[in-house]
């Protein structure tokens, strides 16, 4: 396909759910990160599919300074809790 026929099908792919992590969490042996997490609730979603870390990260995010770009309870101990 055309650069923008490839663009559209990857726009057109629905975002992974956490089926598929778990499912990519079972074929790799070594540690696993899963990058992007905002909300507690995810983090501890990404450690039940079996990650071994989470990075907390908004990829950019909103740049108006209009408060936390993630959730502020979202901590070590929230995670592990």
């Amino acid at each position: 396909p055309t650069f923008f026929g490839a663009y559209a099908q990857w726009a057109a792919t629905p975002p992974p759910a956490w089926e598929d992590v778990a499912w990519l969490r079972q074929l790799w042996g070594g540690p696993f990160l899963v990058k992007g997490i905002t909300r507690v609730d995810d983090a501890k979603r990404a450690v039940d599919a079996g990650a071994t870390a989470v990075s907390v990260s908004n990829h950019g995010g909103p740049l108006g300074g209009d408060g936390p770009v993630f959730d502020p309870a979202l901590d070590e101990q929230a995670v592990t809790g």
